[in-house]
């Protein structure tokens, strides 16, 4: 692979995140109509706060799912006693 090459590899990377941020900000713009927008969104992180510090457990999140997965990771809540 030449420096060329590499270059336009790190251009490539660079694009793709600019990308990603654009359709996340597309996504997430707080606006009281969202017109053509009609992806849903559930963020989450679990953590475990046994002392003053807490521990991070698990996070992602969802995307256009049906209720049932939304139920299973509210199940999975409770079961980690959240």
């Amino acid at each position: 692979m030449q420096i060329t090459d590499a270059l336009l590899v790190l251009r490539g990377l660079d694009m793709t995140r600019i990308f990603l941020r654009k359709l996340f900000l597309y996504n997430f713009k707080n606006l009281r109509w969202a017109k053509g927008r009609r992806e849903t969104y559930l963020c989450y992180v679990v953590k475990r706060r046994d002392s003053a510090t807490s521990c991070s457990l698990d996070f992602g999140y969802l995307r256009n799912q049906p209720l049932y997965e939304v139920d299973d990771l509210r199940d999975a809540f409770k079961t980690l006693g959240l």
